[in-house]
């Protein structure tokens, strides 16, 4: 019994376990033999990162590596293997079990000296299966797979697929393994978070964790050899958390989701019936803080802060009302007043609570402390909000308000407006 594990494009050992991927998180829980391989792009110094990050140079070798450790594994007994991967380190995983069927295992002559052993189990994170050049006016880069076998991998006693459902750039499109869900033995979920909130690495734990303990569940429940107190130790993940930074300002049509795909529970809104309320965090340092909840086109609803609850604008405490330049003096307020029409939402004061129906600021509205004021949604959406403030100053910015949305059966005199474009 071992694990064959393929970390993610640009990925390796860590010295920081927050800056691990969850394939070393994995790998290091997993109390048995287990191969670690680092992810394409971090050999050979910067010209490595370049042709393997974005031509995915480097898989053959690892795939070489791999299964000459397979070979020595499986003539020395090892009847059951166990497989990860993230990334396009998750394809090469995917083209790994499938080497196996094809060929089971042979000497460097391609003489059969063993029967392929029992893949028991195939963890994958974000499958991304483009090898190739990453401009699509130039070619479907999606389709190049340099040789790789990417079909559904079914003689796999089971695969599980976490996919990340915000991811916008077009070189880590998801490959999807079971978008028709025809195979039985592979399970594909879509997880809230960017490529690597999903396969970790980018310190984003709060969301990595979530998709971790998910796989090391499954493992456990298939017979892998962790422990349900390593399991427990990725018990932290926040399904709130903030999404990281999306470098593609538009999201990728190619990322589908299908009328039949399924959700990790909080990856998607969940719409309120009437009278039914939720209660969310809205952290100050977070561009968007999600609410967990789906707003509906026509349908009324209320929003109630705790008047006590303040946050911190760098050195200024307020409310959800905020605060305004006027309470400054000197420079100081003549500087400030300089950058008001630079704020989030221009007309409202300095860290106000707003309202967004969407991680854009198309939909905004003021909320502050206006708790029997309704908005009537325009259009249907997940929900967001935030402090008012200029984009590039959350980083000096702390502290939290509860915020609760109510859906009501019809709108209150004063309303909530979205504001203007």
């Amino acid at each position: 019994m071992a694990l064959y594990a393929f970390d993610g494009t640009w990925n390796e050992k860590e010295p920081d376990p927050v800056d691990s991927t969850n394939v070393l998180k994995f790998r290091n829980a997993y109390k048995g033999k287990a191969y670690y391989i680092d992810g394409v792009g971090t050999r050979f110094g910067p010209i490595g990162r370049v042709l393997g990050g974005v031509f995915g140079a480097g898989g053959q070798t690892r795939i070489e590596e791999m299964y000459a450790h397979l070979v020595s594994q499986v003539t020395n007994g090892d009847t059951v293997i166990d497989i990860i991967g993230f990334s396009r380190s998750a394809a090469l995983a995917v083209h790994f079990a499938n080497l196996i069927q094809e060929i089971g295992i042979v000497d460097e002559e391609e003489r059969q000296i063993a029967p392929a052993p029992q893949i028991r189990f195939l963890g994958l994170w974000d499958t991304v299966g483009s090898f190739g050049i990453p401009r699509d006016f130039i070619l479907n880069f999606q389709k190049i797979d340099i040789g790789y076998d990417l079909d559904a991998p079914g003689h796999v006693d089971i695969c599980y697929h976490a996919m990340a459902i915000h991811e916008r750039c077009q070189s880590f499109v998801v490959y999807r393994l079971n978008r028709d869900r025809a195979h039985e033995n592979i399970h594909e979920l879509w997880f809230r978070g960017v490529h690597s909130d999903v396969g970790g690495g980018n310190g984003n734990t709060a969301l990595s964790d979530i998709t971790l303990y998910w796989m090391m569940d499954k493992a456990i429940d298939h017979g892998l050899p962790i422990s349900e107190n390593s399991r427990d130790e990725y018990d932290t993940g926040r399904p709130r958390a903030a999404i990281s930074k999306n470098f593609d300002p538009i999201e990728d049509p190619r990322r589908t989701i299908e009328p039949q795909d399924r959700f990790y529970a909080g990856a998607v809104g969940k719409p309120l019936g009437i009278g039914e309320s939720a209660t969310f965090t809205v952290r100050a340092p977070d561009l968007y803080s999600w609410s967990g909840v789906h707003l509906e086109e026509g349908q009324h609803y209320t929003f109630a802060v705790d008047p006590s609850d303040t946050w911190t604008d760098a050195s200024i405490q307020c409310g959800a009302d905020g605060w305004s330049t006027e309470q400054l003096s000197g420079i100081k307020e003549i500087f400030v007043r300089r950058f008001e029409d630079d704020r989030r939402y221009p007309e409202a004061q300095w860290f106000e609570l707003i309202g967004a129906i969407g991680e854009t600021e198309d939909k905004i509205f003021r909320i502050g402390s206006r708790g029997e004021a309704t908005l009537t949604a325009p259009v249907s959406g997940n929900l967001f909000a935030f402090a008012n403030d200029l984009k590039s100053k959350y980083d000096n910015n702390s502290g939290e308000l509860e915020v609760t949305v109510t859906r009501v059966s019809e709108p209150a005199a004063e309303r909530l407006a979205i504001r203007a474009p």
